[in-house]
């Protein structure tokens, strides 16, 4: 195994974390990534606006819900495969050259696959910082390889790009972001159908599709697969773990020197060198695994893998994501995903990826749930989406959120949003007190003991006998003419009940 650098206990001996230790919060590592990436995206959205506008009015752009599903193969959709950056990918990428299936990568990995003679049908961007400089010496217009982005990506990316591209927006779970307000805003068009004057147009959007985000590309990469219509999914190099005693794959790129000899880009169909010709285009950039330093989190993953914390985020993303789409998903890496089944990549190759058992959803839910539980993530679930709360207090702290939801409400005529809460209005005051005196009594057990027992008996007799009561299709109490509806109709004992299993017995999942 190689070595992780650790932490020691107080007498000096390594102390390295455990994966089911470990806590990812994942609102710290929203925040940091958007202090870094929110400007950048405002600013390449703006560079990018001439260019993608021309490409959708000539049709060379378009929105990815719009464009045609990929056909099917009797009577079973096409398999995919979503190539991740760990380095089990060295391992499976020679087998790629005969599988006829999608191919889902990102520019990291591109110009890799070319090297083995494999076009990836589909290059996903999501980073603002993907540029074209990590996929150039290739001459992607003899290639068939489709361009999956948003606006916010660099420009040269999207500028140079020859091919199509399918387009769609962010989803950053912040109805007032820039994703949700400006940015969509400036991807619209105005029509003036007759009789409409300068200040009455009709307004479109012409990227109507967006994702919902969840940090790491392999989540976005199922999320589109999903969306063109392909069916069974393979990974090959999402390990979220350091295996092989590499940090990632081996990536290649062309020479510089055969760069200036191809300004165009090298022609990307390996057939048309001979080996050896092939071979001398390119350049090796190996990634041997180095010590992982305390303040990156030095992590072993379940399976006994090198890892560390920002890995373990990710893994939470796509099993996240997987419960999101809940689709048959086969793993062909022994990296740190245990829960998704393995199948060999030759195996897979063979039968096309076709003809695989299909998971059942209940079980993809279940196996979803026992993860995410196990390191403090709880699934929500309404008639109108799926939320995901971190929470070290579930059934106190959800059942709160639940609450909260469930008390939100829309007027159907005049559409104002309108909270109402079925508590004692010096409900939310005892509360607080409670909190401000737990705190207090940290450093003083007996500050407030006398007074914390009776409060604490006093709101879970208010929570527990507190009926909550439903609003819906009453009068709303705004404009006094349309009736309440909620936000999200959500079933509070269906929830709670799914969520108290998972503690009481978290290795039968549901």
């Amino acid at each position: 195994m190689a070595e992780v650098a650790s932490t020691t206990n107080g007498s000096g001996e390594p102390k390295v974390n455990v994966e089911s230790q470990i806590r990812t919060d994942s609102r710290g590592y929203n925040q940091g990534t958007k202090k870094k990436q929110e400007i950048m995206e405002v600013i390449n959205s703006a560079m990018n606006y001439h260019t993608i506008v021309t490409a959708l009015e000539n049709g060379r752009a378009m929105n990815i819900s719009d464009y045609p599903k990929v056909p099917l193969i009797g009577k079973e959709k096409p398999p995919a495969f979503i190539i991740g950056s760990g380095a089990s990918l060295d391992k499976s990428i020679k087998h790629l050259i005969d599988w006829e299936g999608g191919i889902f990568c990102t520019t990291s990995h591109a110009r890799s696959l070319i090297r083995y003679g494999i076009q990836p049908t589909h290059l996903v961007a999501l980073d603002p910082f993907c540029t074209y400089d990590e996929i150039d010496g290739i001459d992607w217009s003899k290639t068939k390889t489709k361009l999956i982005t948003h606006p916010g990506v660099w420009p040269s990316l999207v500028q140079n790009w020859p091919n199509e591209m399918l387009l769609y927006m962010e989803n950053v779970g912040d109805p007032n972001s820039f994703y949700a307000t400006y940015q969509k805003q400036m991807y619209m068009t105005r029509e003036y159908p007759e009789g409409r004057s300068i200040r009455e147009p009709i307004y479109k959007y012409m990227i109507k599709t967006d994702y919902a985000m969840f940090a790491c590309s392999p989540p976005l990469q199922l999320f589109v697969a999903d969306t063109l219509g392909y069916g069974n999914i393979f990974l090959a190099g999402v390990d979220f773990a350091y295996t092989y005693d590499k940090e990632r794959f081996t990536d290649w790129t062309i020479k510089e020197d055969v760069k200036l000899c191809n300004p165009e880009g090298i022609n990307p169909i390996k057939e048309n060198y001979d080996e050896m010709l092939w071979d001398d285009l390119w350049e090796s950039h190996d990634h041997p695994l180095t010590p992982v330093p305390p303040e990156r989190g030095p992590i072993v993953s379940n399976n006994g893998i090198p890892s560390e914390r920002v890995h373990l985020y990710y893994k939470k993303n796509f099993m996240s994501a997987w419960r999101l789409c809940q689709k048959t998903i086969y793993t062909t890496d022994h990296g740190a995903i245990t829960e998704i089944p393995y199948a060999d990549i030759t195996k897979v190759i063979k039968k096309k990826g076709l003809n695989f058992p299909q998971l059942k959803e209940w079980s993809i839910k279940k196996t979803t749930d026992k993860y995410l539980a196990s390191i403090g993530c709880y699934v929500v679930e309404s008639k109108e989406g799926k939320s995901f709360v971190e929470s070290e207090n579930p059934l106190q702290e959800i059942y709160a959120f639940i609450i909260n939801l469930f008390q939100q409400y829309k007027c159907d005529t005049c559409r104002n949003a309108i909270g109402i809460k079925d508590v004692p209005p010096f409900y939310d005051s005892m509360k607080k007190t409670l909190e401000f005196m737990i705190t207090a009594s940290k450093d003083d057990p007996t500050k407030f003991a006398e007074a914390i027992i009776p409060i604490s008996k006093t709101i879970k007799e208010i929570e527990s006998n507190n009926t909550i009561i439903d609003h819906e299709g009453q009068l709303c109490p705004v404009c006094g003419k349309g009736k309440l509806v909620h936000n999200a109709h959500i079933d509070i004992n269906d929830n709670m009940n799914r969520i108290k299993l998972l503690l009481e017995k978290p290795h039968e999942g549901q």
